[in-house]
């Protein structure tokens, strides 16, 4: 069968192959075809220009899409033969997280998950939207085991937590990667909500220490357990209010993180004060499609003096016509 493809090198088929899949690029009809040292991965359609960012940090280069012919993969039954469409979810560890359909009954939806992918354990649905002071989610059981504690795996690393009582979205796997590859030995990073400790983790394995707050508690107990599950020994923990656990970090951090997109903006002359001169801070935000940058980098300017903005990029789709950004700020020498 013909079919588009994307060639890339062997160390880093695995994870594109994994990344075409989850955005449903990856062709599954047609057979990966292994040529000296490159693979050749069947896609669906040409990426766009997002996507094309993203392939290029994997891969290493501009992906440039071809023409060829590939034998067929063994055709799996799929949601959409049971169903006639297929209901939109992501997967969290053995969990997955439905929205709920407008076309049939949540429960059919949810056995119709479970039956194809044999991995997934338990079905739930969000209640309500990402709130509070810890950053939780509601969730109702729908089908499945009633489980909430799962452990997901992300680039060879492991993360324990309880959906009920934590946040994390397996959806900011390649922001993590992308950031922690800037990370450098010398590095002191400051991570201001590090949660369960997926960007904790993941720099600590390059940089020279990392703080890791937040005043979760739940979140405080699994960050601690995730950081003995992956072996690290270079993190401090600091349970508590960000701007009350930090006066002694004054122009430090050659690093911080700023994952919380929705309340960032109040916290960004703090990270300014931690951020040493030359700094660099990972700035996250939700804006919409027809301005996704130039007033969010006003704005910021207006409130901290000027900065110099290192890379802006599109995180992931957050809701219709809503966009997770993320702004990666150096901060003006002295």
């Amino acid at each position: 069968m013909e079919s588009p493809f994307i060639e890339v090198h062997k160390r880093s088929g695995e994870r594109l192959r994994r990344y075409l899949a989850e955005h449903g690029l990856l062709n599954r009809g047609a057979l990966i075809r292994s040529e000296g040292d490159k693979l050749q991965i069947p896609i669906t359609r040409e990426p766009d220009g997002h996507e094309v960012e993203e392939i290029r940090e994997i891969t290493g280069h501009e992906p440039v899409v071809k023409i060829g012919e590939f034998n067929e993969s063994q055709r799996q039954r799929k949601i959409e033969d049971i169903l006639g469409f297929n209901p939109s979810f992501e997967v969290i560890g053995d969990i997955a997280v439905m929205s709920p359909p407008d076309k049939i009954p949540v429960k059919e939806a949810a056995e119709a998950i479970l039956a194809i992918h044999k991995g997934i354990k338990t079905v739930v649905i969000p209640t309500g939207p990402v709130s509070g002071d810890w950053r939780v989610r509601p969730f109702e059981w729908v089908a499945g085991e009633p489980i909430h504690e799962v452990c997901v795996r992300e680039y060879g690393m492991r993360f324990r937590l309880d959906i009920e009582r934590v946040y994390f979205s397996p959806r900011l796997a390649t922001e993590r990667h992308r950031v922690a590859t800037q990370v450098r030995p010398h590095e002191l990073v400051v991570d201001m909500f590090a949660g369960v400790g997926p960007f904790t983790v993941s720099l600590a394995k390059r940089a020279k220490k990392v703080i890791a707050i937040d005043k979760n508690p739940y979140a405080i107990r699994y960050l601690k357990e995730n950081l003995s599950l992956n072996r690290i020994e270079n993190v401090e923990v600091r349970e508590g209010d960000v701007r009350e656990v930090t006066s002694d970090l004054i122009r430090l951090a050659d690093r911080v993180i700023m994952n919380l997109p929705l309340h960032a903006f109040e916290f960004l002359p703090l990270a300014v004060k931690i951020a040493k001169p030359g700094g660099i801070i990972h700035y996250y935000d939700i804006t919409g499609e027809e301005d996704l940058f130039d007033s969010l980098v006003r704005r910021i300017r207006d409130a901290i003096g000027e900065v110099k903005v290192l890379n802006r990029r599109v995180v992931r789709s957050y809701a219709p016509r809503l966009y997770n950004v993320v702004l990666d700020i150096a901060i003006m020498e002295d």
